[in-house]
């Protein structure tokens, strides 16, 4: 920094693998969580009806194969296989839980220039069903 050496901070070196494209934070894992933190339901109707997979997983192993596949699941380095950001924040039961910190805010406004004054500004906090 500047023209000063020393380490960079752990956050500081998240960051600049993710400028560069090494690092994709969404792949990260979340500890605690367990492939029983995922609606398997929703999975399931995602695999089938959205992107039209025509092999949907039947066992639990298979799910885990399938889900660490698509980065929707990842291996802690401790041995475990725990559910990724992505797979927390898209699919998960309770994902506030275990990150506190996300979540989906939905904005819209008047006309195509974004005015101070919001026409919707809500915050999503829960599972969106299969028509929303």
């Amino acid at each position: 920094m500047g023209d000063q050496s020393e380490l960079a901070s752990r956050e500081q070196q998240v960051r600049l693998f993710e400028s560069g494209g090494m690092l994709h934070v969404e792949t990260l894992p979340v500890a605690g969580t367990s492939i029983d933190s995922l609606d398997l339901d929703r999975l399931n109707f995602y695999l089938a009806s959205i992107i039209e997979d025509p092999e949907v997983p039947s066992n639990q192993e298979q799910w885990i194969e399938r889900l660490l596949g698509l980065g929707l699941m990842a291996e802690d380095g401790l041995g475990n296989t725990v559910c990724s950001i992505a797979g927390l924040v898209c699919f998960g039961i309770r994902p506030r839980r275990y990150l506190p910190q996300a979540g989906l805010r939905v904005m819209a406004f008047y006309a195509a220039d974004k005015e101070y004054h919001a026409r919707l500004d809500t915050v999503l906090d829960g599972a969106l069903a299969h028509g929303e």
